[in-house]
């Protein structure tokens, strides 16, 4: 029998790559890399996060956040949830996530920035427009 001088490239989960940029977050900062703004919009969900204000207030204009996949979720087999840290912050808006899943499932690298985010209870508007973010590619 001969041996095949190929090898075989094996191939990344779109889990096991968000598990990594969730957790080594430096592995996908390149130092030439350009950052290519997408879209700005709010966060879906913050009204189901029970301490969202006290997680709001721990941002800082312009931070970066973490995109994560959630193929497994119930709700939307596309959903891509915003986190700062380990905290959950909400979802992109279902509307929008079918492109940005389709980038992240290809493996490509996309985040967040902090753009807007209510830090006063008294707001009536937090329910909704609680965050509002900033999506980029780095490329």
């Amino acid at each position: 029998m001969e041996q095949s001088d190929t090898k075989e490239i094996s191939t990344i989960s779109s889990q096991a790559l968000s598990a990594l940029q969730f957790n080594m977050p430096q592995l996908f900062d390149k130092p030439f890399a350009k950052d290519i703004f997408l879209l700005k919009t709010n966060v879906a969900g913050c009204n189901h996060v029970p301490d969202i204000i006290d997680r709001l207030q721990e941002l800082t204009p312009g931070q970066k956040l973490t995109l994560l996949r959630e193929p497994e979720n119930p709700y939307d087999k596309r959903a891509i949830l915003v986190i700062n840290g380990d905290r959950k912050l909400g979802y992109l808006p279902r509307r929008l996530n079918g492109i940005f899943c389709r980038l992240m499932d290809a493996g490509k690298y996309l985040y967040a920035t902090a753009d807007e985010f209510v830090t006063e209870k008294e707001d009536p508007d937090y329910y909704w427009d609680a965050l509002i973010v900033s999506i980029y590619l780095q490329d």
